[in-house]
């Protein structure tokens, strides 16, 4: 059976009789616990955008079914023998701040780039990689979407510059809130620490704000960083100040992409704080999207055992340029702004492909089964296993359908 959330179909087959004490989605699969908190803002997102004109509530409509349901099956996992649950269907709104579908479209991205990845190696060995962030003075969220198309020109601009040293390129756009500053004083707090600080110490600088920018994954050649075409830095941001043709400096930063360990990041078995688990949840379920890319196309060269640590060249780098166009928690902040930004950010998208990558990835936002992930390694006769969304208790349960 597959699920459309929007029909009676799955609801008329339920025997809701015995389902209380059906068991959740995050005790039979905890690595599966981060739908819990992804379906909770998604709804939350959904209440805020239903204030809106009639457009902003069709919206919300799509939204608080997206994910309504879930469809399971068994799988078995070539790398530890046992069998684990693997989503096998579900209802997608595709709205474009959707909690759940940036979330989905994230990981199906992060799965894009290790199947390609091999290929890319194999390839171009020799190539290195530069994780450049391109910035803007905040803009009012009015001002948003003619504030995107400027930049998306400045970008033209800059990779046409002799100067350009990009073999090819991944770019996303993020939207953060304006600054924030720290109470009582009012001082401007740094975009690094506005995180670590409790939401009632601080506030928004102008509420009426936002902070468009590029993150972006550079393949750079292998004598960029000894030749004459290294940027440092400083270098970077002139070059994106003549792109814009801005009469200021923008803030960039340029980093080289180095491997990251995570096993070593991995925290104790019982978690010491809420942020702490967020990090370690975020961390396992991108690993298990790479893994399920792993398992589900066999990504082999010929002959040749592809192996994770080479992925993990790259694999922080993709996890930090392909994330959340816009937190959930900042459009929770304040429904009128979510509603202009929603206005705004309307027939616009967050990922861009250049240069060399456009032959070895897709630019397209994906088909339902990539926002699923593979499920070819699903047994034929394998059995719906199904879980429903429980608004009051805000987590996913096991459901009895009827056959």
């Amino acid at each position: 059976m597959n699920i459309d959330a929007r029909t009676s179909v799955f609801e008329d087959s339920i025997d809701k009789s015995c389902q209380e004490d059906q068991p959740f989605l995050s005790d039979l699969s905890p690595g599966d616990k981060p739908w819990d908190s992804h379906k909770s803002q998604s709804i939350k997102v959904s209440s805020a955008l239903s204030l809106g004109y009639e457009s902003h509530q069709r919206q919300a409509e799509r939204m608080c079914d997206c994910a309504k349901h879930l469809e399971f099956g068994w799988r078995n996992d070539v790398r530890t023998g046992e069998n684990s649950l693997k989503l096998k269907s579900s209802y997608f709104c595709r709205v474009r701040h959707c909690p759940i579908c940036q979330w989905r479209r994230s990981l199906m991205w992060i799965a894009r780039f290790y199947q390609a990845f091999p290929k890319i190696y194999a390839d171009h060995p020799e190539w290195r990689y530069i994780m450049v962030s391109f910035t803007v003075r905040n803009c009012q969220v009015t001002e948003l979407k003619s504030t995107l198309t400027e930049m998306n020109a400045a970008w033209k601009r800059l990779i046409e510059r002799k100067a350009w040293p990009g073999l090819g390129f991944v770019r996303s756009t993020e939207i953060t809130r304006g600054s924030w500053v720290l109470l009582p004083d009012r001082q401007l707090l740094p975009s690094k620490l506005v995180s670590q600080v409790p939401l009632d110490m601080r506030e928004l600088k102008d509420k009426n704000t936002a902070h468009p920018h590029y993150h972006c994954l550079i393949a750079v050649p292998p004598g960029y960083f000894k030749g004459t075409k290294y940027l440092s830095t400083a270098k970077w941001a002139t070059m994106w100040q003549e792109a814009l043709r801005s009469d200021y400096t923008p803030i960039c930063d340029a980093r080289i992409v180095k491997p990251k360990d995570y096993s070593k990041m991995r925290g104790d078995t019982v978690w010491d704080s809420p942020e702490r688990e967020d990090f370690e949840i975020s961390v396992d379920e991108t690993r298990n999207a790479v893994l399920d890319a792993s398992q589900d196309a066999l990504l082999n060269p010929p002959g040749e055992q592809f192996k994770l640590s080479k992925f993990e060249y790259i694999f922080s780098a993709i996890k930090e340029v392909i994330k959340y166009a816009v937190k959930p928690d900042d459009m929770l902040l304040d429904p009128d702004w979510l509603i202009e930004l929603s206005t705004q950010l309307r027939n616009t998208r967050s990922i861009a492909l250049g240069g060399e990558f456009r032959k070895y990835l897709k630019e397209d936002d994906g088909s339902d089964q990539e926002m699923i992930g593979e499920a070819e390694t699903l047994k034929e006769n394998d059995g719906g296993i199904f879980f429903g969304w429980r608004e009051r208790l805000e987590r996913y349960q096991q459901r009895v359908v009827n056959k």
